[in-house]
């Protein structure tokens, strides 16, 4: 007789993988990243053109702040430079008479930036391969030798 204990073994909620929410989402991931980008955009194209201003200057300022102060992991490399690149882009919107269409385009791509960066992705032999890892692992430190 075993020592080892019997290990039950759950089946999935959906057997199959291309049936999963998540997949379903990472395989329209482009057409999602576009939806929430428009539905952002409408919202702020009810903003004045001074709150839209503000929010922006207040938006690239904060930014800054955060990745000199208390960077993420998951920043990208390139993050300051983006925001750097955002500044100046604003500062010169302000030399031409058109400055609210201008501050409209800025948001437009800093709001897409922000959508692909949080979306993430989903592969599933990702999945299929760290779920046979992690499966040996957890067994291995919970049944040692045995």
């Amino acid at each position: 007789m075993s020592n080892e204990p019997n290990i039950k073994k759950y089946p999935h909620l959906l057997p199959n993988l291309e049936d999963w929410p998540i997949y379903k989402f990472s395989q329209d991931r482009d057409s999602f990243i576009k939806k929430v980008s428009n539905d952002v955009i409408q919202f702020f194209s009810k903003y004045s053109p001074e709150d839209l201003d503000q929010t922006l200057a207040k938006t690239i300022y904060q930014e800054k702040q955060r990745i000199k102060s208390n960077p993420w992991k998951a920043d990208p490399p390139n993050e300051m430079q983006f925001f750097r690149k955002l500044q100046n882009e604003y500062n010169d919107n302000h030399q031409f008479s058109n400055k609210t269409d201008r501050n409209m385009e800025s948001v437009s791509r800093l709001i897409k930036r922000y959508t692909i960066e949080i979306t993430g992705q989903f592969n599933h032999k990702t999945f299929l391969f760290a779920r046979k890892l992690l499966t040996l692992f957890f067994h291995t430190m919970f049944y040692p030798l045995g």
